[in-house]
């Protein structure tokens, strides 16, 4: 995945354009994602952690990838934890 503009700020939170390619096509992708600022110390290393979400909407078929069983949608989910 390529990314090749900088962040845009959207009414739902932040976007970001790319290329994605699979199969051998690329094609252009926005990716929205949201900053979590809530503080998570329940979890190892109990440190706390503020979080970038993003959840992806991939449809394999604009990819020309067609094989029975595949499904129509895909969504890549993406959690990103960060400390200072």
């Amino acid at each position: 995945m390529e990314w090749f503009a900088p962040l845009a700020k959207t009414t739902k939170g932040y976007e970001a354009t790319g290329e994605l390619t699979l199969k051998g096509k690329t094609k252009e992708i926005k990716f929205p994602f949201n900053f979590d600022s809530k503080k998570d110390i329940i979890q190892f290393p109990f440190v706390p952690k503020q979080t970038f979400v993003a959840k992806m909407l991939i449809i394999p078929k604009d990819f020309g990838i067609t094989r029975a069983g595949t499904p129509s949608e895909l969504y890549i989910d993406i959690s990103i934890p960060v400390t200072k």
